[in-house]
């Protein structure tokens, strides 16, 4: 055999791709990209549902045990206070926790602020523009308050919304709570700009939608975890949830499930209610 016989031997043998192959071999990449991915994203939500509910429940066990110190009394949202001094002039804002609670909640392990991510804010938020994301601290404001990841409503007493003021079912001792009443849920938070109808989605300026749903565009939230005065966490679909309190309703309309709504929210006044 001669050499040059060897030479092409050789040359067959470890031949590279041609053009075809090359393209057949990116096409097929593409095409398991193209279904896998979508099963990634949607293990993703899951896997950030789970943790949320988690956070929850941490929420709410510490929520018991900081009622058994102090009184069968709630960890108090932001402006709770004044809303007991004049109630129907006193909205409040259920993602803000006033800075004098912190140290309380420090001793039953909620401290907004820590090393590991905060149980105060839900997975699936972004960083909110801030270097540690939500909970951020706003010393700021007057007074100064912790801003969370999530909606809470201990100590209201009044609900506001767009269709006016309504006594709130919402806990403020242990005690005299009914189990079905929220204590915290995801933020579906829906800007609107001073108008009256929601313009988008969004938790603050850079907050994004917590647990958005795919294929949506702008980003629309798919529903939110629910924390209730008995300890359970149940998801309910964005179509259940019913625009019940916010700080500002010329601000932002904000939503969420409850099954024990007020006497004076009838059939007429949930119509306003309801989400776009």
């Amino acid at each position: 055999m001669s050499l040059s016989d060897d030479n092409n031997k050789c040359q067959s043998r470890f031949r590279g791709f041609t053009l075809i192959e090359l393209l057949v071999v990116i096409a097929v990449i593409a095409i398991l990209a193209a279904i896998l991915l979508p099963a990634l994203s949607a293990a993703k939500a899951r896997a950030q549902v789970a943790a949320c509910k988690n956070n929850l429940h941490q929420i709410g066990m510490g929520t018991i045990a900081y009622c058994g110190d102090n009184n069968d009394t709630l960890v108090p949202v932001r402006d709770a206070q004044l809303q007991t001094l004049n109630p129907l002039g006193n909205p409040c804002n259920q993602r803000g926790l006033n800075s004098p609670q912190i140290d309380s909640l420090k001793e039953i392990q909620l401290e907004p602020f820590t090393n590991t991510p905060s149980v105060w804010c839900c997975p699936s938020l972004p960083d909110y523009g801030v270097i540690n994301g939500l909970p951020v601290y706003q010393p700021d404001q007057s007074p100064p308050q912790w801003l969370i990841g999530y909606f809470y409503y201990g100590g209201i007493i009044v609900w506001c919304n767009s269709a006016g003021l309504f006594p709130a079912c919402s806990p403020v001792t242990l005690s005299n709570s009914k189990p079905s009443w929220n204590i915290a849920t995801d933020p579906l938070e829906g800007g609107v700009g001073g108008g009256s109808t929601v313009q988008g989605w969004g938790v603050g300026q850079f907050g994004g939608v917590p647990h958005f749903r795919r294929g949506t565009a702008p980003l629309h939230p798919d529903g939110a975890n629910t924390l209730t005065v008995d300890g359970s966490v149940a998801w309910y679909m964005y179509e259940s949830t019913l625009q019940l309190h916010e700080d500002s309703a010329s601000y932002e309309h904000d939503f969420m499930y409850q099954a024990d709504l007020p006497s004076q929210m009838n059939q007429f006044v949930l119509k306003k209610l309801v989400p776009p």
